[in-house]
């Protein structure tokens, strides 16, 4: 049931991922006032637009990339599978020991000439995730492995807009990194109208939605936001 519940609010939620094209660039992102006049979309943070986030922003993205890639992966985890087990728990401890570090330097990939003209969180993904937790691989898996949490429901509620749209941009920008590879790889899961889909909303009006909902405490901020998205996804 986990499983199934997971799996479905994240396709639900990849529907709408990014969200953004080159005809509505210079509104799509107004929360965050971020230059989107970029190649890449539908892709929110790129090579062009990551320096004009300060530190504590790109801070905030990443953390949103990590956070997001944990309720991703926890949904594909079939209950039992001993090596996926012990690789989600990995990435926790992963996540958790170095998102402040200076290990996820995602400029590095992008000045090689690679995945220019995909998300920060696309980079994260195929570039520098494997590297950084490769030594947690190692690390025993734990049958209750915790997600890593680093904002909670009421870190969101008191966010600045510009705050909101980053972490959300982060999340929608991992979960089409997510669909991009599962899609490229054949997979059945992702929807045929996935990416029809992810050209319809700026970050924006998918953040007007998020917040009309009321969000769950109790969850991780990753799910709780889900609901948000799920129901921009359904409107269109």
């Amino acid at each position: 049931m986990k499983k199934l519940l997971t799996i479905g609010l994240l396709f639900a939620t990849m529907g709408a991922t990014a969200l953004l094209t080159a005809e509505e660039s210079s509104s799509s992102f107004s929360a965050a006032s971020i230059d989107l006049d970029r190649p890449g979309a539908p892709w929110a943070v790129t090579a062009t637009n990551y320096e004009s986030l300060n530190a504590s922003e790109q801070q905030l993205y990443l953390d949103a990339y990590l956070e997001t890639s944990y309720f991703i992966l926890y949904g594909m985890v079939p209950p039992g599978d001993a090596e996926k087990e012990q690789m989600l728990s990995a990435m926790a401890e992963c996540a958790r020991q170095t998102h402040s570090s200076d290990k996820w330097n995602v400029e590095l990939v992008w000045r090689s000439g690679e995945l220019l003209d995909k998300s920060a969180a696309h980079a994260y993904y195929e570039a520098v995730t494997s590297v950084v937790c490769k030594p947690f691989l190692k690390s025993p898996a734990s049958n209750d492995s915790e997600p890593p949490q680093f904002y909670t429901v009421d870190d969101w509620r008191s966010f600045s807009a510009r705050q909101q749209a980053i972490y959300l941009a982060g999340y929608l920008d991992t979960a089409g990194a997510f669909a991009e590879r599962m899609a490229a790889q054949g997979s059945t899961d992702v929807p045929i109208a996935l990416w029809p889909l992810l050209e319809t909303m700026s970050v924006d009006q998918v953040l007007t939605f998020v917040n009309k909902q009321e969000l769950d405490d109790r969850w991780a901020l990753p799910r709780s936001i889900a609901s948000g998205v799920v129901t921009a996804v359904t409107i269109q």
